[in-house]
């Protein structure tokens, strides 16, 4: 599965057509509303630590450091990986390069420290076919 998105991380931007800085509002307000925070968050100089798992090409990750979260994107494809990566390096914004990008898969990410949001968007849970993984999955969210 990663190697087909090899070929396909140079133009998934441009395919996908996913309006991040809506996502990333939407979160924001979803955040604002549930969290349980008693403290500041989880990340540098007290921000929120947010996981994105699956994260791609890194949108999430981007729009969210822009507003304040502290981002770590897990995604199982290097080259997607490597578009984050670039995409953060060469974003206008100073916070896009605190971005933390690992390469593991979602269904055994290994975290060494609590975030203080996850999330998984689009049709990332779509990709785990057995049921056992996405139990697994949620019990690492958990």
């Amino acid at each position: 599965m990663t190697e087909m998105y090899h070929s396909l991380a140079a133009v998934y931007d441009q395919v996908q057509a996913v309006d991040y800085a809506s996502w990333a509002e939407y979160l924001c307000r979803l955040d604002k509303s549930f969290n349980r925070r008693v403290s500041k968050g989880d990340g540098q100089d007290g921000r929120p630590l947010l996981l994105d798992l699956g994260c791609g090409t890194g949108g999430i990750c981007l729009e969210m450091a822009g507003r304040g979260y502290d981002p770590i994107g897990i995604d199982r494809s290097a080259a997607m990986l490597n578009q984050a990566r670039d995409k953060a390096h060469n974003s206008d914004n100073p916070s896009s390069r605190s971005c933390l990008f690992l390469h593991q898969d979602i269904r055994r990410f290994e975290l060494y420290g609590t975030v203080d949001l996850i999330v998984c968007l689009l049709d990332t849970v779509n990709h785990l076919t057995h049921q056992a993984d996405v139990r697994r999955l949620f019990k690492l969210c958990s």
